[in-house]
């Protein structure tokens, strides 16, 4: 794996205080499964960091150095659940992200993965290093976004409630009948 003494930037000052490079990586390693640096011109995967779960399942196949699409093709067969594995392929080809990153720096998608009988959200984001558009070198990353995704679906079944507080009870009926269509009035 490559170590941050190969990169040729260590740290960046924002404001007033240095970050280093390993600060900014361990903040990302909290949250993501894995994170490659990929060499499209190359063709060739460098695994920064990639957790237990995962190094379970493909570290013999990881450690043959795999090209992206090697890569991607094994991992889905290996980890993505089976309704979103042909999306999945679809969405990780070089052609496909290549035309999303001609506009934009990072492309995500949403995946689902089975792991000991319980269903996980994960969430496929590619950030394009070049700032012409062109993709020929990117960080891929694979994060467990399920906590969020369960907090997101109960603030959006809260934010489905409302209250009316009207001193008019008439208005308050007809606030009630307009609204109950769309909110469930409290």
């Amino acid at each position: 794996m490559p170590t941050l003494e190969k990169w040729e930037i260590k740290s960046c000052v924002c404001g007033e205080k240095e970050i280093h490079l390993e600060e900014l990586f361990q903040a990302l390693n909290e949250n993501y499964e894995a994170i490659f640096y990929v060499d499209f011109e190359q063709d060739k995967v460098h695994p920064y960091c990639i957790k237990k779960e995962l190094t379970e399942v493909l570290g013999e196949f990881l450690e043959q150095k795999p090209s992206y699409k090697e890569l991607m093709n094994t991992y889905i067969d290996v980890v993505v659940s089976k309704k979103d594995k042909d999306e999945m392929r679809a969405v990780t080809k070089f052609s496909f992200l290549k035309e999303q990153l001609k506009y934009a720096k990072a492309y995500t998608y949403e995946y689902h993965l089975e792991r000991n009988g319980i269903e996980y959200v994960f969430r496929f984001k590619i950030a394009n290093i070049e700032d012409n558009g062109e993709l020929k070198r990117a960080v891929v990353g694979m994060a467990d976004v399920s906590t969020q995704k369960a907090v997101e679906l109960r603030i959006n079944h809260i934010g489905n409630k409302i209250l009316i507080v009207e001193d008019d009870e008439i208005s308050c009926m007809m606030l009630k009948e307009i609204l109950s269509s769309t909110y469930e009035v409290l």
